[in-house]
């Protein structure tokens, strides 16, 4: 429940945009069999319904929309007929908004599916499955009229490494460092907050930017204590090592290949 549906995770986005930036590679090809052989044909309708599938955006996005929905599992596309029932645009739908649906008496694979354009807490539109592309990753042993998400089952790792990402930001947020501490050499020596300030402000002007380096002469025997952290007790890379290669294994991709 708290990774959510996991678009937020910088484990996740890596190998996802990676599978949207390769796949468009490939151009849509319709062939034909012909004597045993296949041939292209060209300029047909459904590569140009591909290529401009509606007004608002073209194939390239339409491909990778449903490439990351796939990665998930299934992805849906829902079919706009003209008045001669010819198939003339097509539509990204979210995972989300749509469910395959049946029959009671269970004579139907599929009797329709139902479409919540405004969330899965509305009344939703039932669709006829002819006007309804379904991609499937396999069937989900659960429904079987569903896919089956490689990533379901890694969103335990996808949390930790959210997790471990909180924890080094907040670590970097809310751990004071002090870069040098000045004291009197003398023991019992003390010094007033008035010239206690008046040295910290002298050596902010004289000593930072680009006069870092400059030779200090002080009139009073000083101890001056640069102070050095070891912050690899707080190191979690081998927490998050683990949730990129459980990903990209689950994806099918070398995570050397998305840069992890």
């Amino acid at each position: 429940s708290a990774v959510g549906d996991g678009l937020s995770s910088s484990v996740l986005a890596p190998p996802l945009n990676w599978l949207m930036r390769n796949f468009i590679q490939a151009p849509p090809l319709v062939e034909r069999r012909r004597k045993g052989q296949w041939q292209a044909v060209a300029d047909h309708p459904l590569t140009e319904l591909l290529a401009e599938p509606n007004p608002f955006y073209g194939g390239i996005t339409l491909w990778m929309a449903s490439v990351l929905d796939f990665a998930f599992g299934e992805a849906f596309w829902l079919k706009i007929r003209n008045q001669a029932d010819r198939v003339v645009q097509l539509w990204w739908v979210p995972r989300t908004l749509m469910e395959p649906l049946w029959s009671t008496d269970g004579k139907e694979y599929i009797g329709h599916y139902l479409y919540r354009p405004r969330g899965g807490t509305t009344a939703g539109k039932e669709l006829d499955p002819r006007d309804v592309v379904h991609f499937r990753f396999g069937l989900d042993p659960k429904n079987p009229r569903r896919g089956f998400s490689p990533l379901a089952a890694l969103m335990r790792d996808v949390y930790t490494d959210n997790e471990a990402a909180n924890f080094c930001a907040a670590i970097l947020k809310n751990l004071g460092i002090i870069g040098v501490v000045i004291s009197p050499k003398e023991k019992g020596s003390t010094a007033s907050k008035e010239a206690t300030q008046d040295v910290k402000e002298y050596l902010k002007k004289h000593f930072s930017g680009d006069k870092r380096g400059e030779p200090l002469a002080l009139g009073a025997p000083t101890d001056v204590q640069l102070l050095q952290y070891n912050l690899q007790g707080f190191d979690v890379s081998p927490l998050r090592d683990v949730g990129e290669e459980r990903v990209c294994a689950a994806l099918g991709i070398p995570a050397a290949v998305v840069g992890f």
